[in-house]
């Protein structure tokens, strides 16, 4: 886990979007998604639910 990997986990929470989230942080939407991914599988933890509509934080 990394700075930047914590940083997109929190904006993608605090933006409920990873759309959103992405073009905060000036990066591409495959991008977010990628590192959130890749964090989770290193955690071996789902830290959000994505659904079509919006993200949820999984507790």
């Amino acid at each position: 886990m990394n700075f930047e990997q914590m940083e997109h986990i929190v904006t993608d929470a605090n933006e409920m979007s990873i759309t959103k989230a992405a073009e905060k942080l000036f990066i591409s939407t495959s991008g977010m998604s990628q590192s959130i991914t890749q964090l989770e599988n290193k955690l071996d933890i789902k830290l959000i639910k994505k659904t079509l509509r919006q993200l949820l934080k999984v507790k």
